[in-house]
């Protein structure tokens, strides 16, 4: 039974990890989509004063 109970315990420890992985990407891929929004509007803004 001990067995199963620090598998169990294991697991959540495993999937707490892989969720904090997962928002930290999340975090990173928001920075790079604000670059990303921030370059296209530059690049709108002098095409459109061209």
């Amino acid at each position: 039974m001990s067995t199963k109970i620090s598998g169990v315990t294991k697991a959540a420890a495993d999937s707490g990890d892989i969720a904090s992985a997962v928002l930290d990407a999340a975090g990173d891929l928001s920075t790079q989509s604000d670059v990303l929004r921030s370059a296209v509007d530059s690049f709108v803004n002098e095409m459109k004063s061209a």
